[in-house]
């Protein structure tokens, strides 16, 4: 029974210096925007990282080891969803870090229609780890790919996406063959829609240009007057 206890009372201790050590990580995915945007029906490329932040003075994983194996899913289905969101059209649209993450076998990509898009990449046998980058004191990413989404089409609605790991695999692995699977939390960004004018203005702004184009040449008094208020660069470009 001492015995058991005593083994107990090891292995208690060493989940504990095991948490510890591991509260010195932080890992998480993040996009390189907080927010983008495209025109109503347009593409924007979103790119995805692993990011890694270190305290305790410890050193950096992805910064030291590397990582030999990655994967990222991005889901475009978070609530609350707007009527027409912006998403993932089809494979090609999926696009790994084919240089960093060389395996000829090439990655794996996951695509589930109106919900989420994936992909697991590997280097080479020969190749060597990916290391990181370090973007401030103690924050390291590296890159692992893009993904191409589709816009919508309805004015002022706006797309959350949030990126987090494959589930069921472990692919996410550094380069003395330590799993971060487990360890990597939730990054999220939003897609919206750049400002378009608005129909009546636009009629507006074209009826009265057909209309200073009606009065033909313009006198040479009324261009002195125009190019002083600014409005144009050049007279000759009032002219018809």
């Amino acid at each position: 029974m001492r015995n058991l206890v005593s083994g107990l009372g090891i292995g208690l201790v060493w989940l504990v210096l095991a948490e510890v050590s591991r509260a010195d990580f932080v890992y998480s995915y993040a996009f390189d925007r907080a927010n983008y945007t495209a025109d109503p029906g347009g593409t924007v490329e979103v790119r995805v990282f692993l990011q890694e932040v270190v305290t305790g003075g410890d050193r950096s994983r992805l910064a030291n080891d590397g990582l030999v194996s990655a994967g990222v899913r991005v889901r475009f289905d978070v609530a609350p969803l707007p009527s027409r969101p912006a998403g993932v059209a089809n494979l090609a649209d999926i696009l790994p870090n084919l240089v960093a993450f060389d395996d000829p076998f090439g990655p794996v990509k996951g695509l589930g229609l109106g919900s989420y898009a994936e992909f697991t990449e590997t280097v080479g046998l020969t190749s060597p780890a990916i290391h990181a980058t370090s973007i401030a004191p103690d924050t390291f990413r590296v890159f692992l790919g893009s993904f191409r989404f589709t816009v919508g089409s309805v004015p002022g609605e706006v797309t959350t996406i949030r990126a987090l790991d494959v589930p069921t695999t472990n692919d996410t692995i550094t380069g003395t063959g330590f799993e971060l699977d487990p360890l990597i939390r939730v990054g999220e960004a939003t897609i919206g829609m750049t400002a378009v004018p608005e129909p009546r203005s636009v009629i507006l702004l074209a009826l009265g240009l057909v209309g200073l184009l009606a009065l033909g040449p313009w006198p040479k008094r009324w261009v002195r007057v125009v190019q002083q208020r600014g409005l144009f660069h050049r007279a000759s470009h009032c002219r018809p």
